[in-house]
C-alpha cells in the first residue's frame, strides 16, 4: 500500500504477534511512538507488558491496530530491541516500515453470531455460567444457563474469550433487554466504561468473524515469491477466473494472508530465501485447517525437485515450460490436495 502513513498515529495502540500461523492469535500491547517514513517505526512497550517474550532482531512480527473505523494489520521485521542493563523485558523496538497495510472497514455496530462460554460476576459477587451467543462493538447477548432466576436489570461483568484466544475479563455491561429464546432466558447487555484494548480487540474479532464470513463466497490465491515481476503472468491467470490475488515475498506474510483470508491456493515460487521449498510445503501441510489447501511449486526446469515438493505434500509441480494459463487450470477444475492425493 503506496500510502502506509495515513494509516499511523503517534500514542496509537497496537497489538503485536510475535509469531506466525496457528499462533498468530497470541498479542502484546504496545504502543506507536514515531516513524521514519519508508524506513522504520518505533514501538514502546508498556511496563504493564511482562509476558512478551525478548525477540531477537530480524524476527519478524504481525501488528494489528484500528485507524478512523478500519481494522489494520501488516508485518515488520524488528530492526533494534531495546533491553537496557540486562533486563528481562523491553522498553521499546524499532521495527521495519510495512510493505503494505491490510484493511478491512468496520461497519457501524456489526453483529457477529457465536456460542462461547462465559463467566457472570452478579452485584452480589456470586459468579454463574452462561453462554456468549453474538457480539457487537457496543455490546453483547448472553444465554442464561443457570436454574436460579436470571437479572432483569442493573449491571454485571462478563469473562469470555474472543476467537481467536484472546480473554476479555470482567468488562462492564448494563442489562438493557430480556427475551425467551426456545425456552432460554436471553439478556442483551451494553458495554459500559471499556478499556480501549479491549474494545479494539472485540473490534478484531468481529472484523476477523466477518471476514472469515464474507471470504466463503471469495475465491483467493496467495503468491508468495520476491519476483514480484516474474508473477505478473500467473497473477493475470487468476484474475481473468476471478481470483482475488495478494502476492507476498515472506514466509510468515504468508501465514498471515493463509490464517485471515483463508484462500483456496498458494503458489509458491521454486526459488525462496528463507526456507527450502519442500520445507514450506511440509509446513504447510502440517498447519491444522490446511490440510486440504492446493499448494502448486511452480519454476525452474528440475523433475527431481517436482517428486520433493510432492512428497513434502505439494498438490502438484509445474516447470517454467509450463506457462501461467496452464498452471490455474487444476485449480479451476476444483481439484482439492485431498483430491489430488486419492489420485
Amino acid at each position: 500500500m503506496g500510502n502506509c502513513e495515513s494509516y499511523l498515529a503517534v500514542g496509537q495502540n497496537v497489538l503485536l504477534s510475535p509469531y506466525g500461523g496457528k499462533e498468530s492469535t497470541v498479542h502484546y500491547r504496545v504502543v506507536l511512538r514515531g516513524w521514519q517514513v519508508g524506513s522504520w517505526m518505533w514501538l514502546e512497550v508498556p511496563e504493564d507488558c511482562e509476558k512478551l517474550p525478548l525477540l531477537l532482531e530480524d524476527h519478524t512480527c504481525v501488528l494489528r491496530f484500528m485507524k478512523d473505523g478500519q481494522a489494520c494489520a501488516c508485518t515488520a521485521r524488528i530492526l533494534q530491541a531495546m533491553n537496557p542493563d540486562g533486563a528481562t523485558r523491553f522498553s521499546g523496538m524499532r521495527v521495519s516500515w510495512p510493505e503494505h497495510i491490510k484493511t478491512v472497514e468496520v461497519r457501524k455496530s456489526p453483529r457477529v453470531s457465536m456460542v462461547s462460554p462465559c463467566q457472570v460476576t452478579l452485584p452480589s459477587g456470586h459468579l454463574a455460567s452462561c453462554e456468549l451467543r453474538d457480539l457487537s462493538e457496543g455490546g453483547c447477548s448472553i444465554a442464561w444457563m443457570e436454574s436460579r432466576r436470571a437479572p432483569t436489570e442493573g449491571q454485571l461483568k462478563l469473562s469470555f474469550t474472543l476467537p481467536g484466544g484472546i480473554a476479555v475479563d470482567k468488562v462492564l455491561v448494563t442489562i438493557r433487554s430480556v427475551r425467551e429464546v426456545a425456552s432460554v432466558r436471553m439478556l442483551g447487555c451494553q458495554f459500559e466504561q471499556i478499556d480501549e484494548i479491549v474494545q479494539n480487540n472485540i473490534r478484531l474479532a468481529i472484523v476477523s468473524s466477518v471476514e472469515s464470513m464474507r471470504t466463503k463466497q471469495i475465491e483467493r490465491a496467495v503468491i508468495l515469491d520476491s519476483n514480484h515481476d516474474a508473477v505478473r503472468p500467473l497473477v493475470a491467470a487468476l484474475r481473468e477466473e476471478q481470483f482475488e490475488v495478494v502476492v507476498v515475498s515472506h514466509l510468515l506474510e504468508a501465514a498471515f494472508w493463509m490464517e485471515s483470508a483463508r484462500p483456496h491456493a498458494l503458489f509458491i515460487g521454486h526459488k525462496q530465501s528463507e526456507l527450502a521449498v519442500d520445507q514450506i510445503c511440509r509446513i504447510v501441510r502440517e498447519t491444522p485447517n490446511l490440510e486440504d489447501l492446493s499448494v502448486f511449486v511452480y519454476g525452474g526446469e528440475d523433475t527431481d525437485l517436482g517428486r520433493k515438493v510432492k512428497r513434502a505434500g505439494a498438490t502438484d509441480y509445474f516447470s517454467s515450460a509450463t506457462t501461467a494459463r496452464g498452471a490455474v487450470t487444476l485449480l479451476t477444475r476444483g481439484v482439492t490436495h485431498s483430491d489430488a492425493a486419492a489420485g
